[in-house]
């Protein structure tokens, strides 16, 4: 019965399995394939190679190719004595090209999605296990169906078409994961960081990818901020303001800007004009029709004191 059960529940399991690690291949060739194929990092670390060499021109250090891939994991530590070097790099990206800004959309597996993959021997690893884990449940349901010999036993024949069914899902797996690992080591060498020495520790393909994902983090991080400048028609009083009525009558076109302005001025000097209440309907002094409705002044309302004269 345990035969039966193990064959069975590798059954409702595999296809599973199979479906994820294919996913999770194709992924992980997608963010190689960013990096390659990507101009904006490219672009970046040729920058930084090229301050480098001039401020370390002179000496041994000079007329670098390239440098290792774990320096960028320390760029942002190098600071002058007003801003780091990638503080300075990401400026000069951002003169040259202005779309730099929105690197992490130009690498939005990389960013978003490299974390999520398991290393490339990882999934090498699970990749072997499956198919040699179906080529013993294979062999375990033919001799299951050998020894019962019974053309009615249910269990031989949906283990029969299982297997029959699912024969190219090992072949297809082996050959993602080779495909895998051949662009992975392309993308390794494309970077110059695959000629190892002896002593010198191979980095994993989590590593590799944490180190791109998070300089990207760091360098959107270090470009310049733009701050915005507040106008001068919003925060600044108008001269043309003091001394006249707010809304159309004294600023036209402003309407509730002229009544925060009139606001922000505080005391004013006393108009040389004297105000008249008019409304429509109502002639004024010479005779004359008013016509439209006036502007209130709401300095004469809200600012009048007990015993003075004086309008707020």
């Amino acid at each position: 019965l345990k035969p039966r059960l193990d064959i069975w529940l590798f059954t409702l399991q595999y296809r599973d399995q199979c479906t994820l690690l294919l996913n999770q291949l194709k992924s992980f060739c997608r963010v190689c394939d960013e990096l390659v194929n990507g101009t904006a990092l490219r672009e970046i670390i040729a920058t930084i190679v090229a301050v480098g060499n001039y401020l370390n021109g002179g000496t041994k250090r000079g007329r670098a190719d390239g440098f290792e891939i774990s320096f960028l994991g320390k760029v942002r530590n190098m600071k002058g004595t007003k801003i780091s070097l990638l503080e300075y790099v990401a400026a000069e990206m951002k003169k040259k090209d202005s779309t730099i800004v929105d690197i992490k959309k130009k690498y939005p597996l990389l960013v978003h999605k490299s974390s999520e993959l398991p290393p490339i021997d990882e999934m090498s690893a699970s990749v072997q296990k499956l198919m040699q884990r179906y080529s013993n449940m294979q062999k375990k349901s033919e001799e299951i169906t050998k020894v019962g010999d019974d053309s009615e036993d249910k269990f031989g024949n949906v283990a029969k078409d299982f297997f029959a069914t699912t024969s190219e899902l090992p072949k297809n797996a082996r050959e993602e994961m080779d495909k895998a690992v051949a662009t992975y080591n392309r993308t390794v060498m494309w970077f110059g960081d695959g000629e190892k020495g002896k002593s010198k520790k191979s980095m994993s393909s989590t590593e590799f990818f944490a180190t791109f994902r998070n300089f990207i983090l760091d360098f959107v991080k270090s470009l310049p901020v733009e701050h915005k400048e507040r106008t001068a028609q919003r925060f600044t009083i108008s001269k043309k303001a003091i001394g006249k009525k707010i809304g159309v009558a004294g600023q036209k076109g402003k309407g509730l800007d002229a009544v925060i302005d009139a606001i922000r001025m505080g005391p004013v000097l006393k108009s040389k004009k004297k105000s008249q209440k008019v409304s429509k309907g109502i002639k004024d002094q010479r005779g004359n029709d008013s016509g439209a409705p006036k502007q209130i002044d709401f300095r004469s309302v809200l600012g009048k004191k007990k015993g003075s004269r004086r309008k707020i």
